[in-house]
């Protein structure tokens, strides 16, 4: 079975990734920066100062 690019082989899944697709085709920009800003606000909003060494940590890690 050969499934096509936009296809996910099951239906009530493939229609809802076409059009969320649609966005990140077009500008991903608009929607990733700032689920990005608000993921780390929260992650330092639930865990605090464990956030900001856990950061520190992997960039003098890598």
């Amino acid at each position: 079975m050969v499934v096509e690019p936009n296809d996910l082989g099951i239906p009530f899944l493939t229609i809802p990734y076409r059009k969320i697709n649609v966005f990140f085709k077009t500008a991903p920009f608009i929607f990733i920066v700032p689920l990005s800003i608000l993921g780390a606000i929260g992650l330092v909003y639930l865990f605090g100062i464990l956030a900001v060494r856990l950061v520190s940590l992997l960039q003098y890690g890598f």
